[in-house]
């Protein structure tokens, strides 16, 4: 349990980023940026504007807005 907060800067160089991508990632990469976009808020990070996504995560699932998703158990 705890919670994730992922910070984003240069949003507008995203699409740029996700070209140079390869192919069979863009998908994911176009999946990341609307997201951020949907469920993100304005924040600054190192004085430059960001966005910010909070992720919080209990009992082994992430809370995206209103969905929730079941994170893979990662052996130690």
């Amino acid at each position: 349990d705890g919670v994730v907060t992922l910070r984003v800067t240069g949003a507008d160089a995203l699409p740029d980023v996700i070209a140079g991508l390869p192919p069979q990632m863009q998908n994911l990469g176009n999946a990341f940026v609307a997201t951020l976009f949907a469920f993100g808020r304005p924040t600054t990070l190192d004085g430059e504007p960001a966005s910010e996504l909070v992720l919080p995560i209990e009992n082994g699932e992430v809370a995206l807005g209103l969905f929730t998703f079941p994170l893979p158990r990662v052996p130690l």
